[in-house]
């Protein structure tokens, strides 16, 4: 019998027949974290339960559930959500699992729902169903219910966003496939081939890598997000069904700059001028070595996404006499004039990241 079959036999058998004994053999199904450094998972026997990253406090918050499946955790907005596999539904509730609700049941495209995954910024819910064979999303409230992979996905377990590169990754166990699309459905694609058994998927969008386990091959593997360079990462696991990665929100350091720095405490800047604007950041504020240079840009707004002006050179010295050396920056003088940034009483912002990718930020007064 292919593994294919066998999985689909023993989930079946698992819920119509000996569901108490049978379950217990292989109760995690699905784990999540969010922003509050807590874990949560579905277990087809206790329901929904959360614990500490390392364990500790464990919690089962909710209960008297049929099929828990997939999970995901807005820690935002406070609720976690699931699929039920053979209710079938989708539904949410509180991190603490009160005010649960249901926000589909039984309805066109929720028959055999499993992966489930959030993109908050765009305030959509998709899932993997394999009733319909397709991929779905909605609002976070449930309204809105969009089809979006039409072409027959057979078996697709794992589902996972990139918020970056506007992509839904998923895998399709029957054929082997991690697959990818727009988030709007579009330009479908298979981005690896050849696997075994692919299960859950997990994206790190920042670093550029899709991560999924392969039931097949009792491996965790990973790719660049365009599903070149596969390699393995841990071998060896008994029965691996879903992934998630965890993620730190980076506390922004503040950082001391001066613009043109000097004895003065004003100095003016000639926007006509060729030469270069030296900034300094102070390494009484921060270790300027661990400062990630590429990544500085001069803006004339804090917003860390925003992309400004690159410095054209760099040095390091210590500018104001603490003994301790200092970040010299230098931007094009003409470029930004050319920018708008050069008047007379703008707040110019200094943005960028450490080598661990913690952002740092600072701010000073331009003068003419």
């Amino acid at each position: 019998m292919s593994k294919f079959l066998e999985f689909i036999n023993v989930t079946l058998i698992r819920c119509l027949i000996y569901s108490v004994a049978i379950l217990m053999l292989n109760p995690s199904f699905s784990i999540s974290t969010e922003a509050a450094m807590r874990m949560y998972w579905t277990d087809f026997t206790l329901g929904i339960s959360r614990s500490n990253l390392d364990g500790t406090n464990v919690e089962n918050i909710v209960t008297g559930l049929i099929t828990p499946d997939g999970i995901a955790v807005d820690g935002q907005a406070g609720k976690v959500y699931w699929t039920e596999l053979f209710a079938p539904a989708i539904m949410r509730s509180n991190l603490d699992g009160s005010s649960q609700e249901v926000l589909f049941s039984s309805s066109p495209g929720v028959s055999l729902p499993n992966g489930i995954s959030l993109d908050l910024a765009g305030g959509k819910l998709y899932w993997a169903d394999n009733g319909t064979n397709n991929i779905r999303r909605a609002d976070l409230d449930g309204t809105n219910v969009e089809e979006l992979v039409t072409t027959p996905i057979t078996f697709s377990q794992g589902i996972a966003i990139d918020p970056i590169g506007e992509k839904i990754y998923f895998s399709e166990q029957s054929k082997g496939h991690i697959r990818r699309a727009n988030l709007d459905g579009t330009d479908e694609e298979a981005i690896v081939t050849g696997l075994s058994f692919p299960l859950g998927i997990a994206v790190d969008a920042q670093g550029g890598k899709v991560y999924w386990l392969d039931n097949g091959t009792d491996n965790i593997q990973r790719s660049n997000l365009d599903g070149s360079n596969v390699e393995d990462i841990v071998s060896g696991l008994v029965t691996p069904i879903h992934i998630a990665l965890e993620f730190v929100e980076n506390e922004i350091i503040t950082i001391d700059i001066d613009i043109k720095p000097s004895d003065n405490d004003i100095n003016c800047i000639n926007p006509n001028s060729n030469g270069n604007v030296p900034v300094a950041i102070y390494g009484g504020s921060v270790n300027v070595f661990e400062i990630d240079v590429n990544s500085i840009e001069i803006d004339s707004d804090d917003d860390l996404g925003t992309i400004g002006v690159s410095p054209v050179k760099l040095s390091y010295n210590d500018v104001n006499g603490d003994l301790i050396d200092d970040l010299i920056i230098h931007f094009s003088t003409s470029e930004l004039d050319s920018e708008g940034l050069l008047t007379d009483g703008n707040e110019l912002f200094i943005t960028g990241e450490l080598s661990d990718g913690t952002p740092i930020l600072g701010s000073d007064f331009v003068f003419l």
